[in-house]
């Protein structure tokens, strides 16, 4: 699977979408990990400013908030 397709495509789903995606094989699942495909849905979703540093995980903020 090429990474930087599906972290564009990633930017496009809601949170049950990501989940589910996670669960199509092992590689999903891996790539639902990276924090990058987190920290487009919470800026996206929870309407905050990109940090130019954060001392927190992005999934474990957007999990937090729902």
């Amino acid at each position: 699977y090429e990474e930087d397709i599906w972290t564009e495509i990633a930017k496009y789903l809601d949170k049950k979408s990501l989940v589910r995606l996670g669960m199509v094989d092992h590689w999903f699942h891996k790539f639902m990990f990276h924090e990058s495909v987190w920290k487009y849905a919470c800026l996206r979703d929870l309407n905050v400013s990109p940090p130019k540093e954060v001392a927190f995980k992005w999934r474990e903020l957007y999990a937090a908030s729902f």
